[in-house]
């Protein structure tokens, strides 16, 4: 039994402190442990309470660590049970076995009730009953520190733990609450004891966690997860996601152990990507631009409704499956922009040509982007499509509009530079005509040459139209009466293969317009047609009305739309190129044979219908014919009475006109124009000669005559210092320019004008009308009232 004892013991010594006063019962406690174990136990031996607990004190670093200690409980400084008492709160750790010389079991009950571990029978005790009572004590000590510090382990866990843990009874009382719920609720874990967990619960939650926790309790051992708003005690509410755990046959708990966590934040973070998430799909949804997304294998992930609208696939047909907006053309370079995403780089704008479900090609503006997941690996591609088809046609149209403008600005100033030779050779042609006598032979040669002229004046002017640089003679007309007049004329100019048809719509209302430049546009229109059809056919002329925005797009009359008259003139012909279409109205552009066309027919038209603010369109397709549409802007009153042309006034005078004109060549014919229809001419090509000349003459002027344009000095410049010495001087400017190019200029002198060429009768007629009743320029006015 003894070297059983010692080999449980073995070891190192086991320290032992006994405390007793008695010599005898020291001595004979002492032999029985030398009789059975000396070298496994160290007995140490003091004879008072008060030198014991020095001895165990543990401030002193030399003193020994005692595994255990026998206790005498009758000791000089302290009697009975407060010997144990005492000792216990010295050493608590230190596991005590009361020596008592009587053996009763009361005794020894109440020393164990003090915090003893067990007790000895003086005179009873030998070796090895005291080594086993110390080997049970100390392993009772040790197990009972084990338990504590596993108990302070959990306590520690559940104490310091982020989630709330909760007991409750089947009611929903709460038995225990753990220190997390005043951090979480705001409720100390004590208050929180005994109260109904339903009354911090949201209103909307109590009556479906009443049913969870009744379904819990109804199976023991089961558990069951749900989530919570429980209110906070600042009156605010926390979401809570629970399992709920039912223990009530653990004699240990009996009840149901909830394990809460606060996950308020990030119900909110998930409300919020959630918000977010929805206003970038409402963004997406939308947007008027195709965005689309793609995996790194081409196959369609995403499509938004715009994508649908432009390329005609509903998501239905293209999610998952190969994207199929690729040209057929253009599918290496689909390729290439696949592997660049696949190698992470970005790919911004990019121009090209997509098609749509129906096949018809578009022009695009594609800007791409990769998706990229947590790890920063792209996985994907996203697409921003613009459909740009529209915009380009603008942009084209918008460019040849600025090229027409451009080409019509260099028309304007070659037809002011041929003007003025015009002027010169048409005049002395006339001078000279006026002076042969009749059956002179050269007569006829010079009729020849005016008529020339003439044409030249017309090529001119057709310069103008197409610029619209020439004054329009604006009246009430009716379109319908205009296409009817034509119609005997243009009989004579079409070949008698070409069938004419007239389609006169009836028409409310009128145009303002000048009826000669819009005959000039049908007769045009009407030529072109018939070189279209060499071998015959039928060239259609329609009229109607229509009601067009501003963009000249069709809207029904309660719309909104403006009310336009349409004119459109159409034939079987060979049609026109695509190609060819954006230079159909440049100038000296044609695509008939060398000498049987001027390319300036369709150019005037346009200028024409421009300056009279419509549109003109074409329509075409090669082998079946051409349609131009030309819609100008309706009036609803009609015209006026137009009373009889006044006689042809007088072209001979006998007044004095000054005569300003730098061109020497115009100066000279306009000079001999003058002085043979009888007038007196001061002449001269210097603006400040001129204003000498009208300082200097003794005798009155009643006229000046001068060229608009001039170096140093401009006509208007010249009229308003000669003014300031013969304000009653009437003004008559002339240009090369057409009115409307310089009507800025002659409005603000109040000056009558002349635009070059002219002819004798046309200049003499308007010297007449300016001196007989002719426009005073506001000096003039200013200087009659005085």
């Amino acid at each position: 039994m003894v070297r059983q004892i010692e080999t449980e013991s073995m070891g190192r010594p086991i320290e032992v402190l006994l405390v007793e006063d008695n010599p005898a019962d020291a001595r004979l406690l002492r032999e029985a442990v030398e009789d059975v174990a000396p070298a496994r136990i160290q007995l140490t031996h003091t004879t008072s309470l008060r030198s014991a607990l020095q001895r165990v004190d543990s401030s002193n670093p030399r003193g020994p660590s005692f595994d255990i200690v026998l206790l005498d409980l009758s000791l000089p400084d302290v009697q009975g049970l407060e010997t144990i008492a005492r000792f216990h709160r010295a050493a608590p750790t230190i596991p005590i076995v009361v020596l008592t010389g009587i053996d009763n079991e009361e005794t020894a009950l109440n020393a164990i009730h003090h915090g003893a571990q067990d007790y000895l029978v003086k005179g009873k005790v030998d070796g090895a009953l005291l080594l086993r009572v110390m080997h049970y004590a100390t392993e009772r000590k040790r197990s009972t520190d084990a338990l504590r510090r596993s108990e302070e382990y959990y306590r520690s866990l559940i104490e310091n733990a982020q989630e709330v843990i909760l007991v409750l009874n089947e009611d929903g009382a709460i038995r225990y609450a753990s220190p997390a719920i005043d951090r979480v609720l705001g409720y100390s874990a004590s208050e929180s004891v005994g109260k109904l967990i339903f009354n911090v619960m949201h209103p909307d939650d109590r009556t479906r966690m009443q049913r969870e926790l009744s379904i819990l309790w109804s199976d023991p051992g089961s558990a069951r997860a749900c989530e919570c708003r429980f209110q906070h005690s600042d009156g605010s509410w926390r979401v809570l996601e629970a399992v709920g755990k039912n223990l009530s046959k653990d004699a240990g708990v009996r009840g149901v152990v909830i394990n809460g966590r606060d996950v308020t934040e990030r119900k909110r973070a998930d409300e919020q990507l959630r918000s977010l998430n929805d206003q970038l799909d409402a963004v997406i949804q939308t947007s008027p631009l195709a965005i689309f997304c793609i995996d790194l294998e081409g196959c369609v992930c995403t499509w938004n409704r715009a994508s649908e609208a432009i390329f005609g696939w509903s998501a239905a047909k293209v999610l998952y499956h190969r994207l199929p907006i690729i040209l057929p053309g253009d599918e290496v370079q689909f390729q290439t922009l696949l592997r660049r995403a696949r190698s992470g780089e970005t790919v911004t704008r990019a121009g090209g040509k997509m098609v749509r479900e129906d096949g018809a090609e578009i022009s695009v503006d594609l800007w791409t982007s990769g998706l990229r997941d947590s790890s920063g690996t792209v996985h994907g591609i996203v697409n921003v499509v613009a459909d740009t088809t529209e915009s380009k046609l603008l942009e084209e149209q918008l460019l040849q509009a600025q090229k027409m403008e451009a080409v019509g600005r260099l028309a304007g100033g070659v037809a002011h530079d041929f003007n003025n030779l015009l002027t010169v050779i048409n005049g002395y042609c006339q001078l000279i005509f006026d002076r042969l006598p009749t059956g002179d032979e050269n007569r006829e040669d010079l009729a020849t040459a005016l008529q020339a002229t003439d044409r030249a004046t017309d090529l001119t002017k057709q310069l103008l139209m197409f610029s619209r640089r020439t004054v329009v003679v604006s009246k009430i007309v009716d379109l319908n009466a205009i296409v009817l007049d034509m119609h005997r004329m243009l009989r004579r100019v079409i070949s008698e293969q070409v069938e004419l048809i007239l389609t006169v719509s009836p028409i409310r209302g009128w145009m303002l317009a000048d009826a000669s430049q819009i005959e000039l546009v049908i007769l045009n229109l009407a030529m072109n047609a018939r070189d279209a059809m060499p071998n015959g056919g039928t060239l259609t002329i329609e009229t109607g009305e229509r009601y067009l925005d501003s963009a000249f797009l069709p809207k029904a009359p309660d719309q909104g739309g403006k009310r336009y008259l349409m004119l459109a003139v159409s034939d079987v012909g060979t049609g026109i190129d695509p190609k060819l279409r954006p230079r159909l109205f440049e100038p000296f552009f044609t695509t008939k044979p060398k000498g049987e066309g001027t390319g300036l027919g369709l150019p005037t038209s346009y200028g024409i219908v421009k300056q009279h603010g419509g549109n003109i369109f074409v329509q075409s397709t090669v082998g079946l014919g051409t349609t131009f549409r030309i819609y100008l802007p309706a009036v609803e009153t009609g015209p006026a009475e137009i009373s009889k042309a006044e006689e042809v006034a007088r072209l001979r005078g006998t007044e004095t006109i000054l005569l300003v004109e730098d061109e020497d060549g115009v100066r000279r014919v306009v000079q001999d124009m003058l002085r043979s229809n009888g007038y007196t001419v001061l002449s001269t090509a210097d603006p400040e000669e001129g204003l000498a000349l009208a300082a200097a003459h003794p005798e009155a002027i009643q006229l000046l005559v001068s060229d608009l344009i001039m170096p140093r000095l401009t006509g208007v410049d010249l009229a308003e210092m000669i003014h300031q010495v013969r304000p009653q001087l009437k003004v008559l400017f002339m240009s090369g320019y057409s009115e409307s190019q310089v009507a800025d200029r002659v409005k603000a002198s109040g000056a009558a004008f002349l635009q070059k060429p002219f002819t004798l009768e046309v200049l003499g007629a308007k010297i007449r009308a300016v001196l007989d009743d002719g426009t005073r320029n506001e000096n003039q006015r200013k200087a009659s009232l005085l």
